[in-house]
């Protein structure tokens, strides 16, 4: 073999073990970047998910639960989702110690809500997205601490202040860039932040803002309703800014004492429960008095489990499985309209051939004798 030879099956060895290292880093670089993509959040299938509540514990070291409204007990039953507080035991790798203001986006069907960090808790608050699977994305750093949260069709988000009168609006939630660990989050650049002056909401309880909120669209109407534990209900115009406090209802009396921590909206029709066991109650917002700022409440469960540091949380689109009985969705009014036929009897006053009676009451030779009375 000559020496040239030798020379061009060195030079081919090489090159093909130049190729190959170049393709084994590749694939390094491929896997490890794989590795480091996030789990993505997964959605929930809307369809039958019922009334459901996210319970946060009381402190980092904690679990807190989603679970779901039993329709039969009044309780909330376990569902098997689970969420670890602590840093070593989520996903995120980030201590949080509150949880709340938590909303299915209509748009992705999936859960976002706000969290609280363990450590300097003033300016460590988050929007987030999570599953039953235990996974989460970071989304957004925010202003103030939002405890109350809800989507509109559109799958814009909207928070009132806890503590302010400021509000978070955060628009197209679904396209935010979501970061599976907080380290991630730091480490990226321009992740975006949301301050409280997307809206106003005033504070019904002393200086803090409604426990839970609703957005409901209805001819035309964009309404935010908020339920605190005054006995106060809010209901504020999005589109004309107009708020209005109702301390009703007008025919029971104050809603039932206590907190009301978890708001629910099946396809517009409203419900709050009672965090101190008093039942749940049916807001009729669509005939609310704003003359009087009277509202009507109906109460359809007496008794509830008794709850804390809670959320409500249910699929906007689905229908309401908390339907109020026939029985008590009429008032007094509607009773009196329901019996007008009767009232009017119109086949007896109306017997025109007697009352008429043309021919004797017009005798018109008798009384026109005009010969006479102008001789």
């Amino acid at each position: 073999m000559t020496y040239l030879t030798k020379s061009l099956i060195a030079l081919i060895i090489a090159g093909a073990t130049l190729v190959v290292g170049a393709t084994a880093a590749l694939a390094q670089d491929t896997e490890s970047t794989e590795t480091a993509n996030i789990d993505p959040v997964d959605p929930l299938v809307c369809g039958d998910q019922g009334v459901l509540h996210l319970l946060s514990a009381s402190g980092h070291n904690g679990t807190a639960n989603v679970k779901r409204f039993n329709l039969d007990t009044g309780n909330y039953d376990n569902i098997g989702w689970s969420i670890k507080q602590h840093e070593n035991d989520n996903s995120m790798g980030y201590s949080f110690r509150d949880f709340n203001a938590a909303a299915i986006n209509p748009v992705d069907s999936k859960v976002y809500g706000t969290i609280k960090g363990q450590h300097n808790q003033q300016s460590n608050r988050y929007f987030v997205r999570f599953d039953m699977d235990g996974d989460f994305e970071i989304l957004a750093k925010i202003g103030p601490w939002v405890a109350a949260g809800a989507f509109d069709l559109s799958g814009t988000w909207y928070g009132p202040a806890e503590s302010g009168t400021g509000g978070v609006i955060i628009p197209n939630a679904s396209s935010l860039v979501g970061y599976s660990s907080m380290d991630d989050f730091v480490a990226a650049e321009n992740t975006p932040f949301y301050g409280a002056n997307g809206f106003s909401l005033k504070q019904p309880r002393g200086d803090k803002s409604a426990h839970d909120i609703v957005i409901v669209e209805e001819e035309g109407q964009k309404l935010m309703i908020g339920i605190s534990d005054t006995g106060v209900i809010q209901i504020k115009n999005l589109i004309t800014g107009v708020e209005t406090q109702f301390t009703g209802p007008v025919d029971e009396g104050l809603i039932p004492g206590g907190d009301y921590g978890a708001a629910y909206n099946f396809q517009n029709e409203v419900y709050a429960s009672n965090n101190n066991g008093n039942g749940m109650i049916w807001i009729d917002w669509r005939n609310a008095d704003y003359e009087n700022e009277t509202i009507r409440t109906v109460n359809v469960f007496s008794e509830t489990q008794t709850t804390n540091r809670n959320d409500g949380i249910n699929c906007i689109q689905e229908k309401s499985p908390l339907d109020i009985p026939e029985d008590i969705n009429t008032d007094d009014s509607e009773d009196n309209n329901e019996e007008t036929p009767e009232a009017e009897e119109v086949p007896e006053t109306e017997e025109v051939p007697e009352t008429e009676e043309v021919p004797e009451t017009e005798e018109v030779p008798e009384t026109e004798e005009v010969p006479e009375t102008e001789e």
